[in-house]
Formats: structure tokens, C-alpha cells, sequence
């Protein structure tokens, strides 16, 4: 008999165990957990956030839209100025690179291009250019800011530097420039 009374605390034991961490499982994965700001006021304000800035974003977006017609000469402008002609464009990036490497005394190793056609502007291409140089440490940060400066827009998209044999530095340079296909 006292066997018996032993194996019933055990099963009940194991039972209060069991119920216990069924009870732990549902409360962590099964229950969704509550979210901050979920009651009803918390959710209101969040709301009312959210519209007054969207309410300035629209505000914002109407004068930029009022002012559109003031902006099309300089817009026509900075083409003009910034993007490559369609006629010359390649030749203008290489006359580029060659004057920036010869301003800063690197090495012009070699310059590849590829063009894509903007699909969102049609009258728009854009040229990546890819390109490697080699000099000092100093020379290639005067080269970079070189081309910063340049009339045309040049977008730098990626630079890697390595070493070369003759204690110099590589560096390899993907450009973008842009060519109004109109022009």
C-alpha cells in the first residue's frame, strides 16, 4: 500500500510538472506577445504621429511642385553643364581621367565603359566606367579630388587600393557618369 502512495505522488508530481510547463509554453510562443502601445490610446497617438508627418510630407511635395515650372532652365542648365553630350561623351571621360592623372602625376592604366540605358529617364544613359591608376597615396587622393571637381558629374561607385611592385598603390575605381541622349 505504501508502494502504491509513492507512485501516486510521483504521477501527481509529474502532472503539476507537466501542467506547469504547458502552461510556460503557451505564456512564451503560443500567446502572441504584447506589443507596446497596442491599448487603444497608445495606437491613437502612434496614428495621429504618422499623419501630421505625412501631412508635412505632403505640404513639402506641393511646394516643390509649385515651384517645378521656376526650375526647368536650371535644370536644363545643369544638364547642359554636368552631363556628357551624347555626340562626345566617351571622349570627354577619357580627355577627364587623362588631365586628372596628368595634373596628379599617377599612372592612367586603363579605362573600360559600359552603358545602360536609365529606364525611369528616358532621355538618359548612363555610362559606368571602370578605371585603374597607380601612384602615391597622395597623388591618388589628389586624382579622387580631381575628378570630384570636374565641370561633368562623376558618381565614385566603388574604389579598391592595392600595392603594386614598384611600392605604389593600385587603385581601381567603377564611375558613373550620365549622357543626355537628347543632346
Amino acid at each position: 500500500m505504501r508502494n502504491w502512495h509513492r507512485r501516486r505522488q510521483w504521477i501527481y508530481g509529474g502532472l503539476v510538472a507537466l501542467i506547469t510547463l504547458d502552461m510556460a509554453l503557451y505564456a512564451m510562443w503560443i500567446r502572441p506577445p504584447l506589443k507596446s502601445g497596442t491599448t487603444g490610446a497608445g495606437q491613437v497617438i502612434l496614428l495621429q504621429r504618422e499623419v501630421s508627418e505625412l501631412m508635412r510630407e505632403v505640404t513639402r511635395l506641393r511646394t516643390v511642385r509649385e515651384h517645378l515650372p521656376e526650375l526647368g532652365p536650371q535644370i536644363r542648365q545643369f544638364s547642359s553643364e554636368r552631363l556628357l553630350s551624347s555626340l562626345t561623351g566617351f571622349s570627354e571621360i577619357a580627355q577627364d581621367l587623362e588631365e586628372a592623372a596628368g595634373k596628379t602625376g599617377v599612372a592612367l592604366r586603363r579605362i573600360g565603359y559600359n552603358v545602360k540605358q536609365v529606364k525611369e529617364l528616358p532621355d538618359l544613359s548612363r555610362i559606368e566606367v571602370s578605371t585603374s591608376v597607380e601612384g602615391t597615396y597622395g597623388q591618388l587622393l589628389l586624382y579622387v579630388e580631381t575628378l570630384e571637381q570636374s565641370p561633368r558629374l562623376y558618381i565614385i561607385e566603388d574604389v579598391e587600393v592595392a600595392g603594386t611592385a614598384r611600392r605604389q598603390l593600385r587603385l581601381e575605381m567603377q564611375l558613373s557618369a550620365y549622357r543626355n541622349r537628347g543632346a
